[in-house]
């Protein structure tokens, strides 16, 4: 599972539209929420505190979500 998933499935858990999580994030398009939870665009630091607000997430757990991914991520940019 990854962080998207997790948005995603917390979202519609609580029944909010991408358009209104986006709005509550100050976005004026759900375009953004809609890459976050499809993995092409990452969960800004900054937006980390309100989304788990939003969507009633931990922040320990969205943080590690993150973490693994970045690892995944730097892992195979590195080639280990």
């Amino acid at each position: 599972m990854t962080l998207g998933d997790v948005l995603k499935e917390a979202r519609l858990a609580k029944g909010l539209s991408q358009a209104q999580v986006a709005k509550k994030l100050g976005y004026s398009s759900p375009q953004f929420i809609f890459l976050m939870e499809s993995g092409k665009s990452k969960l800004p630091f900054n937006k980390i505190s309100a989304i788990c607000r939003i969507l009633d997430l931990d922040k320990n757990d969205v943080v590690g979500f993150f973490l693994s991914e970045f690892k995944r991520e730097l892992f195979k940019a590195a080639r280990i």
